[in-house]
């Protein structure tokens, strides 16, 4: 038989998030999920598949710290190889690294509390929403360090004039702006701030909740706004800059258009913020949302990623062109002289020795080699 819905879970009754991921006795008329009376005992939920695939696709998305490290060390290794020396954009980008395999690990221990969770109230369910609020505030930490980094980097590359400087300036200001306003909403939500997981069913009130919803959207947009900014801005400068082809001018676009894979994760954060969260009086509708959980792992490990790539643009572009080379040289070994192929090398060799691929170099210089 099915147990009747407990009154501690009136307030979150109404969200199907809490009901797939087992928070809640479900409604009885989901088919999925089911509560069983056995001796006068209430039994373990069982896991829907929704519920039982949390865990394995968080443990995919290890990837996306992966991805994160590889960045920050070819960065590093290629800083320490070539002597250049490292700046404060460097170690701002190395810090964001904890924060990427916090974010994942977190995340990734939350997603196994899920199947051992039965009814409202319990502790379990207090550790969750707990483990979920330290993921918002990590990640609001982690993206702010991420976003200083890639405007420390833009001062460095491409404030050269006083307009240029004031736009960068600015992007600053809007990203505290923007840290500030979430760190509030996170903080000052309930009182006293435990309720936020032991009690998130009476954290906000209907009339309050249409203010939350209007702020966080508000939040996020201006989140989205300033990341497409930070994505577009490098790409007039880096199409009046005169490089030796074509094709790398065009890699060097494409390098830091790629970030505009951190803004669509921040898109559908403002989809997710508009669609479900603080529609009804329920904290819990944010916190048990595994998109936005998702989209914080995926702006910090592909963002660092990108950002550390165009950081090393050039001696990267470097590498493919002496890959490319080697192999037409090869080619060209088959067909000609031992001797012809040696002056070749030799040539080629001296061409690769003039060019610098020092990203600071490439910044200042009208024959630029990447950014």
């Amino acid at each position: 038989m099915v147990i009747p819905h407990l009154p501690a879970c009136s307030a979150a009754l109404n969200f199907q998030q809490l009901q797939r991921t087992n928070l809640c006795p479900l409604n009885p008329d989901n088919p999925h999920v089911h509560v069983h009376v056995m001796n006068g005992t209430t039994a373990r939920l069982h896991a829907s598949d929704y519920t039982s695939a949390l865990p394995t696709t968080a443990a995919a998305q290890v990837v996306l710290p992966v991805l994160a490290t590889a960045g920050i060390y070819l960065r590093f290794h290629v800083r320490i190889a070539r002597k250049i020396p490292l700046r404060w954009d460097d170690f701002m980008i190395l810090l964001t690294l904890p924060f990427t395999w916090t974010l994942w690990a977190v995340w990734l221990y939350a997603t196994t509390l899920i199947s051992h969770i039965s009814i409202l109230p319990s502790p379990g369910r207090a550790r969750f929403l707990l483990l979920l609020w330290i993921h918002d505030l990590i990640y609001f930490l982690g993206v702010t360090v991420l976003k200083s980094a890639v405007l420390l980097l833009y001062l460095r590359l491409f404030a050269k004039s006083a307009r240029s400087k004031r736009v960068l300036y600015i992007l600053f200001v809007a990203c505290m702006v923007q840290f500030l306003m979430r760190l509030a909403k996170i903080l000052v939500l309930c009182f006293p701030l435990h309720d936020i997981w032991d009690d998130p069913g009476r954290c906000v009130a209907p009339e309050d909740g249409r203010y939350l919803h209007r702020r966080s959207v508000i939040t996020e947009m201006l989140g989205l706004v300033t990341e497409v900014i930070m994505v577009v801005f490098p790409v007039p400068a880096v199409l009046r800059m005169r490089l030796p082809s074509v094709g790398r001018k065009a890699a060097a676009v494409a390098g830091f258009l790629a970030g505009g894979v951190a803004c669509a994760m921040q898109g559908v954060r403002v989809y997710v913020v508009e669609a479900w969260v603080y529609k009804s009086n329920d904290f819990a509708r944010e916190a048990v949302a595994p998109m936005l959980k998702l989209c914080a792992v995926a702006e910090m490990g592909i963002g660092t990623l990108v950002v550390c790539v165009v950081a090393i643009w050039g001696p990267m572009w470097e590498w493919v062109e002496a890959i490319w080379r080697r192999r037409r040289g090869d080619e060209v070994l088959n067909g000609e002289t031992a001797a012809s192929s040696g002056t070749e090398a030799d040539t080629a060799g001296k061409s690769e020795e003039s060019r610098t691929g020092n990203v600071e170099e490439i910044s200042t210089r009208s024959a630029v080699e990447g950014v």
